[in-house]
């Protein structure tokens, strides 16, 4: 295994959180995340976008891609039709200024609540949303629009050339602070011309864990080469940090409820998702790991993802449970890069570091 970083910064808005990684159509390898922040919450958030011309071995600086008025965070990305697809959210200002409040002091606080009273309510209403973002490979923005799902990695790409969307119901509050009480849905969004999506297909979550209290968020989807949709999930509640998966076999028009996935040790305590199926058909599955140690994990699957293998340690050297959000992509000689947010030891920003790895088979 060999680590590195794609985005890294000391300066004072230097944290970079949230990244996912896809070829795009050019050839190069691309990493979107939230960068340019002062912490974890913050009104500066940007979509940033780094490259790498070999393969991963080296990056070349963050790009600002998109930057509203916002909080703009996780960036999911993914080639189609010769375009790169970008996602990403942001949130209210009310929930800014409460966690401003409670969370920061000093310089930070005052330069963030001053910051917030600057944003009008029209631009709030106007920016506000889960956004995806069509460029070209130069990062030009060719369309932009809003939708009622997100997800930290993205969209995927069917077999047939669309666009599919895996996502939670947008937004826990209004510009009021008011409680979205739909928010605890998870829905299927799909497009065959990257503008007209349709309403979201809402899948039926377990019933019993939804009772008790589970919150089910921060899903991803992949069609497999069976033709297969398989969709995971991001499940917790207190004592509970897992992935639930649902299969779809009628292109993502329905899908089963969501189990918990199969795994030898009996419960997998790690999220969220992310999924790759390999050239060699093997899938994929990365994750992030907050317990000690902590980490990056990842399991593989041989078939379809009925059933998965052991856990495989990428890195156990997290100097707290911030971290994670691992997302990954195939090398030109077969061996995989996986991307992810950590804090570096001696270091007080989060930064985007990258492992380079290779799966028995």
């Amino acid at each position: 295994m060999k680590n590195g970083y794609v985005m890294t910064s000391s300066e004072r808005k230097g944290n970079f959180c949230w990244p996912s990684v896809a070829r795009i159509p050019d050839g190069r390898l691309a990493v979107a995340a939230s960068g340019f922040r002062l912490g974890h919450v913050c009104p500066f958030g940007k979509v940033a976008v780094s490259f790498s011309e070999d393969e991963g071995e080296s990056w070349s600086a963050p790009r600002v891609v998109f930057d509203s008025p916002l909080d703009d965070r996780d960036a999911g990305i993914c080639s189609w039709k010769g375009k790169i697809v970008l996602t990403t959210f942001n949130n209210t200002l009310y929930f800014q200024k409460k966690f401003a409040e409670e969370y920061y002091s000093g310089n930070d606080k005052a330069e963030i609540l001053k910051y917030i009273s600057s944003v009008s309510k029209e631009q709030e209403r106007e920016f506000l949303g889960s956004y995806y973002l069509i460029t070209d490979c130069e990062m030009n923005i060719l369309r932009k629009g809003k939708l009622p799902i997100s997800s930290p990695h993205g969209m995927s790409v069917l077999r047939d050339g669309s666009l599919f969307y895996a996502g939670r119901t947008y937004g826990h509050e209004d510009i009021t602070g008011r409680k979205n009480d739909m928010v605890n849905r998870i829905g299927v969004m799909k497009s065959e011309d990257g503008e007209n999506f349709g309403k979201p297909h809402w899948i039926d979550l377990p019933e019993k864990e939804v009772s008790e209290g589970v919150l089910f968020c921060e899903p991803y989807a992949v069609q497999l080469s069976s033709g297969r949709i398989l969709l995971q999930i991001r499940a917790q509640k207190e004592g509970l940090f897992t992935v639930y998966q649902c299969f779809s076999d009628d292109g993502g028009r329905t899908f089963g409820v969501p189990q918990k996935l199969r795994v030898p040790e009996g419960e997998m305590r790690g999220s969220p998702p992310h999924l790759l199926e390999t050239s060699g058909g093997e899938l994929v599955l990365t994750y992030g790991y907050r317990e000690k140690p902590y980490g990056q994990r990842a399991r593989i699957s041989r078939d379809g993802g009925e059933n998965w293998g052991e856990e495989i340690v990428l890195r156990a050297d997290g100097t707290s449970w911030d971290l994670g959000y691992p997302a990954t992509a195939e090398c030109a000689d077969g061996s995989l890069i996986t991307v992810y947010y950590q804090i570096p030891e001696g270091c007080k920003n989060r930064s985007i570091m990258y492992t380079k790895w290779s799966m028995q088979r």
